[in-house]
């Protein structure tokens, strides 16, 4: 439940971050401490999509036993176990997730740039869809 929640609502946690990381002030005592969470929780967001690929290569000889399914099944229930880059369906999706957010905060002056950004990363999230197959079912 906790990992299905996290990947529900990451596109939202990595917004909320990069919206952050654009107005940094150390003027007071306060806006350091809130800049100290804010570093605590941008480690957290970027490095979750590093975790859940080490965590699924690590364990990928397990990955069709019962115990894993019960911890971590929901990262690779959708999807089929036959290859790795199969299994690392959610670790793409959240990289993806972090280009297009960051697309959109960070190049936001140059609307032209962002589009061809944005469509560049679907076109590669489309490629990867369509050559590695990785859900079980074609309906999916």
């Amino acid at each position: 439940m906790p990992l299905r929640t996290l990947t529900e609502i990451y596109i939202e946690l990595v917004l909320a971050v990069f919206l952050n990381l654009l107005n940094i002030h150390f003027s007071n005592s306060s806006q350091i401490v809130a800049m100290g969470f804010l570093f605590v929780f941008t480690v957290f967001v970027i490095m979750t999509p590093f975790v859940l690929m080490t965590l699924i290569s690590v364990n990928r000889h397990r990955v069709r036993t019962k115990r894993f399914d019960n911890k971590y099944g929901m990262l690779t229930s959708e999807v089929s176990r036959k290859d790795i880059l199969q299994l690392m369906y959610y670790p793409v999706f959240m990289f993806q997730r972090i280009f297009i957010v960051g697309t959109i905060v960070f190049v936001y002056d140059y609307p032209v740039v962002q589009v061809g950004l944005v469509m560049f990363s679907n076109i590669c999230m489309s490629c990867y869809l369509i050559t590695v197959r990785p859900y079980k079912e074609e309906n999916q």
